[in-house]
């Protein structure tokens, strides 16, 4: 009987290609429905047993034996081949039947693995779910941490009926519960999950960020799912494959079901590789060494170039990942307290997606919807970059705030208040000699000063007050003092900015910070000018003390440059605008007092 084929688009969710086999009259369907009616080629298989089959084969002609043999010897040859799985996950027509994890089979692997390092030749006894350690150090979820977390790694997962194995598949249950140490957790297991959890979580596992606040409800206490890992085999990587996002949505709906409140995941490049990537992957990694390698002799013409390629291909890469995971419902975060710190989108999903079957349900979305989602990357301000003359200023006033740096932590006795005079009069009259010697006078000269930044690294570096004062003066009105001293640099920061969040003191010059900051403000520095992020200086004064906070906790340990609370409160009211931003709320909210060091280790 002639075969009518029906291909569903490759968004259906069955993505089967449909057969309808019967004559091509209706009278003749209808005489033949009882016999012919199946809907795919596995019906077929199903509906016709040995006996039926052999019934055909016996009134084959002889002569047609040996054309059925290779026939069916081509079919499994071909079904088995690479080209076959890459094309038929292209189209869309990939099934995934299922994403298994066995707690049993991870005690049985990690098991065996502590057995084999044993020396003696005991005979070992046969594992089984009966076994104490078995019962008393695993559950449905694998293993037991430490923390209550739980690492998972050993799944299986059938593509068209058949198991693949994933170069990289990593899942962490972490409990989101106020006495488990968040981020101490988070460090312990992954360097690229203990940064995602200082930037979106405070330690109590408690979201801190508007996106994540807006999208999970505030009763949902359920862990934290994250993707650690996730790489295919080659042929089910491509941009257009549906494997991936259904290997992920069946994680979420079935496997894992109803046990997490949010599920997050950091895309990554190499997730994407092809094989001949992979293989020169090695050798781009050492260029890039010998790159950034001051004592290598510098890269060719042709290897700067190739590095520039590789350099795009990776965000490409990057690009393609994280779309990859919009297909299967997740979403940037875009926040840009978070977009503007970390190197690649961080990506979430919501149970709400997954509440029920029927949300479910819906298809994946296809490459082209995904493609019409737009990923946040960090702000670059290219109309900022400096010139020669403005650059070797900023280098001038960079070295100059280094070496005075150098003098003050030299013992100098009751002579270093001198020594500093001496060396604030020594550079200032160097700096005076360059714009001597300089083409740049009046406006241009009030341009390069500004434009520079000079006053920026000054104020972030501590450089002393008498330096920043003898550059405001060379400008030529207070219109000019006031825009160097509220301009926003490549970073999108103040000078009172960066100095309220300077890192280059000691917890003994902590009292500069605060003299500084009033100097500046004094000066006519703006404390209700907003940064990039949406940050007053009083925000990236607070973001540089919730960070001090974290690294307490994360370590759980006490840092030497740690702000005492008298000094906190003194120099938050000096910096408290009008009207506090948004994000410098958030950062007010943020800052964990809750769990000390003492709390933690009782």
């Amino acid at each position: 009987s002639p075969c009518k084929k029906r291909k569903l688009s490759p968004g259906d969710d069955n993505r089967k290609e449909v057969k309808e086999i019967g004559p091509t009259s209706n009278k003749q369907q209808s005489e033949s429905s009882s016999s012919f009616n199946s809907t795919s080629a596995s019906m077929i298989d199903l509906m016709l047993d040995d006996d039926s089959l052999r019934a055909v084969f016996v009134r084959t002609c002889a002569s047609d034996h040996n054309s059925l043999r290779q026939t069916c010897k081509r079919f499994l040859k071909i079904i088995n081949t690479f080209e076959f799985r890459l094309e038929r996950s292209d189209l869309g027509y990939a099934e995934v039947q299922g994403v298994k994890f066995s707690p049993i089979k991870q005690y049985k692997i990690e098991s065996d693995v502590d057995n084999n390092n044993i020396d003696d030749d005991s005979p070992i006894k046969p594992l089984c779910k009966q076994d104490t350690e078995f019962q008393t150090m695993y559950d449905k979820f694998g293993r037991i941490g430490d923390y209550g977390d739980h690492e998972m790694d050993y799944f299986e997962v059938f593509v068209d009926g058949k198991r693949i194995v994933l170069k990289e598949f990593t899942v962490y249950l972490l409990p989101r519960n106020p006495l488990v140490p968040f981020f101490e957790m988070c460090d312990s297991l992954d360097k690229n999950l203990q940064e995602l959890s200082l930037l979106c979580f405070n330690n109590r596992g408690e979201f801190r960020i508007p996106c994540l606040e807006n999208a999970v409800f505030n009763e949902d206490k359920r862990p934290l799912l994250y993707i650690s890992e996730f790489q295919l085999p080659y042929e089910y990587r491509s941009s257009t494959s549906t494997v991936g996002p259904l290997i992920i949505q069946h994680l979420l709906n079935k496997t894992l079901c109803g046990c997490w409140s949010i599920a997050m995941y950091i895309p990554h490049y190499t997730a994407h590789f092809t094989k001949q990537e992979q293989d020169q992957y090695p050798e781009i990694c050492n260029m890039y060494r010998r790159h950034q390698d001051k004592n290598q002799p510098p890269l060719s013409k042709s290897e700067f170039q190739n590095c520039m390629d590789w350099q795009h291909r990776f965000e490409e890469l990057t690009s393609q990942d994280t779309r990859q995971f919009f297909r299967a419902g997740f979403r940037q975060i875009t926040d840009k307290l978070v977009v503007e710190d970390t190197t690649g989108p961080y990506s979430f999903v919501t149970p709400l997606r997954y509440i029920n079957h029927k949300v479910f349900s819906q298809p994946i979305l296809s490459e082209q919807e995904a493609l019409e989602i737009k990923i946040m990357k960090p702000f670059l301000r290219d109309n900022l970059k400096r010139t020669n003359e403005e650059n070797e200023l900023y280098e001038m006033l960079l070295n100059i705030a280094i070496q005075r740096q150098i003098i003050i932590k030299t013992k100098g006795g009751s002579h270093q208040e001198e020594n500093l005079q001496s060396f604030d009069s020594d550079v200032q009259q160097e700096i005076q000699q360059y714009f001597d010697n300089s083409t740049v006078t009046g406006s241009s000269l009030d341009q390069l000063i500004i434009k520079s930044t000079a006053i920026h690294v000054c104020a972030q570096r501590m450089a002393g007050q008498a330096l920043i004062k003898f550059l405001l003066d060379r400008l030529s009105s207070p219109k000019k003092k006031s825009k160097a001293l509220n301009y926003l640099n490549e970073m999108g920061l103040t000078p009172l900015m960066l100095a309220a969040s300077s890192e280059f003191l000691s917890v003994s010059e902590e009292f500069k910070r605060y003299e500084m900051c009033e100097f500046l403000i004094d000066q006519c520095a703006n404390k209700n000018i907003t940064g990039h992020l949406g940050l007053t200086a009083l925000g990236a004064f607070l973001k540089y003390r919730n960070s001090d906070r974290d690294y307490e906790l994360t370590f759980a340990l006490e840092r030497d440059m740690f702000i005492s609370r008298d000094q906190q409160e003194k120099l938050e009211k000096l910096l408290m605008p009008i009207d506090p931003s948004p994000i410098d709320r958030t950062m007010m909210e943020n800052y964990d007092d809750s769990l000390s060091i003492d709390d933690l280790e009782e």
